[in-house]
């Protein structure tokens, strides 16, 4: 197949949206499959190889693209780009690795596809004060979460098939947008697993991982608050927190307000090998929403047990007392007994660290590299 893939990020794992972009691309270009790759300039990959087949379109980005809405300037420039490269290449079909950037994506004569990351948009209360108890700049994000509620499903609509990374995803896009089930298909990430040559321990006892970017969705402030409790027990634990957030002075103050600051240290955003080299005795996310979670599975996958959110699609990697420990979001007193199990009762880590390894065979590259062929080949068939 030709393939036109339209991505916010490649080289830059810098979420989860990054990792399942690069196994695509590279996957698929293994497989023989000729890529036409729209990305932002920053993600050309000059320090690895990319694939032969693989031909990178880049995209100019200014200041504003990083900001909160990131997605949307991209968008107007994916438009672009896309009418560039099909006026000078053939393709089958354009995929875009985030379904809400096709918002502008041009009349084709050829099939589109997307995929659903998440569904923060969708899960937005209807009444703003209701995020004030989570987010110290509810007022912004209320109104930036509801102009995407209205645009996401035009977005959405752009594509013939929408592929979600959970089933919840998928039931959230039906129940929030009332996208036909039928039009959804559900394809997990995938991840292989890869043995570190330089493992770097993170100091701590026990130490705790946090990677991710939009610190208080994803649980920080919860996870601060449980220092205060584990303290006196475990006064040795130590949280690293790996990523960007424009908002992370919220975290510094509630660390402070607790004293705990000494217990928390910020790494800023890192490289995608140098994220993977990073080991702690656990990875802590309680997200307050999350379509599923890579970071689980690599976390797994590297040996480190996990603690998550009982929220989302995440439940459909982390089982509870099996392979990790999930908790209610915004419970502290719950994350706090989990780190202290996860540290104190060796028998119930080994057993997480063993699930966890099982549970990364199931979530394979190869797996969702089958599914995603089998949904592209089939809707070439329909459109014929």
């Amino acid at each position: 197949m030709q393939i036109c893939i339209v991505s916010q990020q490649y080289k830059n794992g810098w979420s989860g949206v990054g990792t399942y972009s690069r196994n695509l691309v590279d996957g698929l270009a293994a497989r023989g499959h000729s890529i036409q790759l729209i990305a932002p300039e920053a993600e050309r990959a000059d320090y690895i190889a990319m694939p032969d087949s693989v031909m990178f379109h880049p995209v100019k980005t200014t200041r504003i693209d990083v900001a909160l809405n990131y997605w949307l300037p991209l968008a107007v420039r994916f438009r672009r780009a896309i009418t560039k490269v099909l006026a000078r290449h053939d393709c089958d079909l354009v995929h875009f690795t985030d379904a809400r950037e096709a918002i502008f994506c041009p009349q084709l004569q050829i099939p589109v596809t997307g995929m659903v990351n998440d569904y923060y948009a969708a899960w937005c209360p209807r009444l703003p004060w209701k995020l004030k108890p989570y987010f110290a700049d509810w007022p912004i994000r209320y109104a930036y979460y509801q102009l995407q509620r209205l645009i996401e499903p035009q977005a959405l609509r752009k594509c013939q098939i929408l592929i979600a990374n959970s089933r919840f995803v998928a039931g959230t896009l039906t129940d929030t947008y009332s996208i036909p089930r039928d039009k959804i298909s559900v394809v997990p990430y995938g991840i292989d697993p890869v043995e570190v040559e330089h493992p770097n321990k993170l100091p701590g006892n026990p130490s705790l991982l946090f990677v991710g970017s939009n610190f208080q969705r994803k649980g920080i402030p919860t996870i601060v608050r449980a220092l205060a409790k584990i303290r006196e027990k475990l006064p040795d634990t130590h949280l690293h927190i790996v990523g960007h957030d424009s908002n992370q002075n919220v975290i510094e103050d509630i660390a402070d307000e607790l004293g705990v600051r000494g217990m928390v240290t910020f790494h800023g955003r890192l490289g995608y090998e140098k994220v993977r080299s990073l080991v702690a005795d656990i990875f802590v996310m309680p997200s307050l929403i999350e379509g599923v979670g890579m970071v689980f599975l690599e976390a797994m996958s590297a040996g480190v047990p996990v603690i998550a959110g009982r929220v989302g699609g995440t439940v459909e990697v982390v089982t509870d007392g099996q392979n990790g420990i999930t908790v209610p979001p915004s419970e502290e007193g719950e994350v706090a007994n989990a780190i202290i199990k996860l540290s104190t009762d060796d028998d119930f880590r080994e057993q997480c660290i063993s699930a966890g390894h099982d549970t990364v065979k199931k979530f394979s590259i190869g797996r969702m590299l089958n599914t995603t062929e089998g949904i592209f080949k089939d809707i070439l068939e329909r459109s014929s």
